[in-house]
């Protein structure tokens, strides 16, 4: 007897390589059991019977929405990480993401479109300089534990809004800079990826600093089906913006 409902809440591969959650079983349904999935990257949905995802045989592909009047054109966003052509590799290609802080840091680690695990670093001292140091030789450590190719790190910037002011603009200037000179010498190719740039590959509209972080809890708790908070979420989705925007599989 075959518990079809066993299968919610459980993640596969797509033909394509693409990564699913199966979330909800429909019940049987012209002689075949049907489910919901979402795809990990886009968020979309799509209704699979039980044989597709038994034999690997989902695919990433969705019918074209009827024609209706074409919407204004937005500007791009003017990025050099996303680029028109992808690069090209193989599905064991590992992508660790951080999005940096000086007191704690989110990062994440995927191997091609597998999500392998994410979590956060914690330092406290009260000597701001020893505690990026601590950070600093914690993240290389993390980096080290697995086969990393490229890391993918949240860039900074001066705003006059929010709560980032210019003293904590300089100590996450001190953190990366000192994160990308280890990278450099330890020969791991990396990227920087302004917030709203990846923000962009799955959000519409613009949201402040605050709303940014409770839409990467939600998307994470939705389509990956995990609980995180907002420093491991936003790492999660900077790492998929890597996948959606950059990479190609062979």
């Amino acid at each position: 007897m075959i518990n079809y409902k066993g299968f919610v809440k459980t993640v596969h591969k797509a033909k394509g390589n693409e990564i699913f959650v199966v979330e909800e079983y429909l019940g049987l349904k012209s002689s075949k059991h049907k489910y919901r999935i979402r795809f990990v990257i886009n968020g979309k949905v799509k209704i699979v019977d039980y044989n597709q995802i038994k034999n690997g045989a989902v695919t990433f592909s969705f019918q074209k929405p009827k024609s209706k009047a074409k919407p204004k054109s937005k500007a791009k966003v003017k990025t050099p990480l996303l680029n028109k052509s992808k690069i090209v590799v193989g599905d064991d290609y590992g992508i660790f993401a951080l999005d940096l802080a000086t007191k704690v840091t989110g990062y994440s680690f995927s191997l091609g479109v597998n999500y392998i695990e994410s979590g956060i670093i914690s330092k406290s001292d009260k000597n701001k300089s020893i505690r990026i140091h601590k950070m600093i030789n914690e993240v290389m450590f993390r980096i080290k534990q697995h086969k990393v190719d490229i890391v993918v790190i949240e860039d900074i910037f001066l705003s006059s809004h929010g709560n980032t002011g210019v003293t904590s603009f300089k100590a996450l200037a001190e953190l990366q800079g000192a994160i990308i000179d280890r990278l450099i010498c330890e020969g791991y190719k990396f990227e920087l990826v302004l917030p709203n740039v990846w923000r962009a590959s799955f959000f519409k509209g613009k949201n402040n600093r605050e709303d940014a972080k409770a839409k990467a809890i939600k998307y994470v708790r939705d389509v990956m089906g995990m609980e995180k908070n907002e420093d491991e979420s936003e790492a999660i989705m900077i790492g998929l913006h890597i996948l959606k925007e950059k990479v190609k599989f062979n």
